[in-house]
């Protein structure tokens, strides 16, 4: 799923489309887990009764303090990080919301990998430097959209402070006018981004990460030289689960 996301943002890029990052507040978390269920029965009706068995109900969590004293606290909301079926629930939660967006933006491809959703966005067809403005104001009513359909339809606040857009070569940044239209927060990029946590667009961003990626590497390596001095099994632990 994330290398296919990567491979057709990469080739987005190198067509001159335009690439979007969104992300959500604390997606897992906050996800209404009624929404949830309710999504969740309608396209996935055989699995409904072993749902709700995992999240039909509260779910308690126990917490001591220093004088083991114990406090009960319910989960009430959202898919619970690293539970199997919570993965499950948080994308079939959101898939209304996908649907709904490429249903009002017919002209983008919307892609996601559970909670960053990745807008494709075609270049103008003249290239000109008006039509390239009208294609941004487009994408700031698609920003809006994705704020409004996430929050109605799965409890979900858009993080905007994680938006971005990256432009093709050659693109030109919008007018003053155009970027008020924008969250202040909200990134135009032209040399690359993040996006799942690998890097997409120009060769020298990609070239800039890879080195990074290169000198954080060899700093692991030398660490766990020094570790495998004094306890061998722990270094292969840490090679094996951390140096690749």
């Amino acid at each position: 799923g994330v290398e296919k996301l990567i491979h057709i943002c990469r080739a987005a890029h190198e067509n001159k489309w335009l690439v979007g990052k969104n992300d959500f507040e604390n997606g897992f978390n906050s996800l209404s887990r009624q929404k949830m269920l309710d999504t969740h029965c309608s396209l996935f009706p055989e699995s409904t009764d072993i749902f709700n068995f995992f999240y039909g109900v509260d779910s308690p969590v126990f917490l001591l303090d220093d004088d083991l004293q114990l406090t009960v606290l319910l989960s009430q909301e959202g898919s619970r990080q690293g539970c199997a079926a919570g993965t499950d629930g948080f994308c079939l939660g959101i898939h209304p919301l996908m649907t709904s967006l490429q249903s009002r933006h017919k002209d983008f491809e919307f892609r996601a990998i559970t909670d960053d959703i990745v807008p494709l966005v075609p270049p103008p067809a003249s290239d000109s430097f008006d039509d390239w403005q009208a294609l941004y104001v487009k994408y700031a009513q698609c920003l809006a959209d994705i704020k409004e359909l996430a929050f109605e339809i799965a409890g979900l606040n858009l993080n905007q402070e994680k938006g971005a857009l990256l432009l093709p070569r050659g693109a030109p940044l919008p007018t003053p006018e155009v970027r008020a239209l924008f969250p202040p927060q909200f990134e135009f990029r032209q040399d690359g981004m993040r996006i799942a946590g690998s890097p997409i667009g120009t060769d020298a961003f990609m070239q800039e990460f890879v080195q990074a990626k290169v000198v954080e590497a060899t700093a692991k390596l030398a660490a766990i030289k020094i570790v495998g001095k004094k306890s061998p099994h722990a270094a292969h632990r840490l090679l094996s689960s951390c140096g690749t």
